[in-house]
């Protein structure tokens, strides 16, 4: 924008009676930022308005999030089902528990064996080493089966926290503060990745440019001190 202005240097070389004074001045902004959508979807709501000031993460749109919610909401179901089990260990306990018993079976025929001849049959016997062979696989596979279910547990709640992330994406926030000088979407609008819903300014750094005239341009002034002052 061009705004009427003086435009004065002093620096350690000029004085306050060599002020050179530009009478206009044109004011401009150093940078300038798009703020995208970053999901596509239908606009619900657009929250600023042209000469409004944000503030770095402020929510300045929402995107249709509806089906994002629910699909968030049934893998945060999934995970807390994961989860009860990868704290549940009573498979592992009663697979150790049959195990104790079958032992306990076989080592009561051997000895009945050693104090009467015969007292249980071979075949007996190699039942009760069967049942214990079996109870031991048992234990390996109730772990397993625990193991599984931790890892199951991980794997939800990193899909549960990629959804929620994804989430957070249908809200267009700004990435800066600064002064909203152009909306191009309004509510109701389709919006794809990469379109610009609003586009600031950045006014806490201005650049001013003045002209002077040849003749008294030096390099002398280069570093001196600068004031500008805008005209009502």
């Amino acid at each position: 924008m061009l705004l009427p202005a003086s435009f004065i240097s002093f620096g350690s070389s000029v004085s306050a009676t060599d002020e050179i004074e530009a009478t206009r001045a044109l004011i401009k902004v150093v940078d300038t930022t798009n703020i995208p959508a970053e999901k596509e979807g239908v606009l619900r709501s657009v929250e600023i308005k042209i000469g409004d000031l944000v503030q770095k993460g402020q929510r300045v749109a929402q995107i249709d999030d509806r089906d994002a919610q629910m699909k968030y909401e049934k893998v945060a179901v999934e995970h807390e089902i994961a989860e009860r089990a990868s704290r549940d260990d009573t498979i592992v306990k009663f697979a150790e528990k049959s195990h104790a018993v079958s032992q306990t079976e076989l080592l009561r025929a051997t000895e009945a064996n050693d104090e009467i001849e015969l007292a249980v049959s071979e075949t007996e016997i190699d039942r009760l080493k069967l049942i214990v062979e079996k109870s031991t696989l048992e234990i390996e596979k109730a772990e397993i089966d625990f193991d599984v279910n931790k890892l199951t547990e991980k794997l939800r709640r990193i899909e549960k926290e990629q959804i929620q992330n994804d989430l957070s994406k249908f809200q267009i926030k700004t990435p800066t503060d600064g002064l909203v000088v152009r909306v191009e979407k309004q509510i109701g609008e389709w919006v794809k990745p990469g379109e610009t819903i609003a586009r600031i300014v950045q006014i806490n750094v201005l650049r001013v440019e003045g002209q002077i005239p040849v003749e008294q341009a030096s390099l002398k002034l280069k570093g001196a001190d600068v004031i500008v002052t805008l005209s009502p």
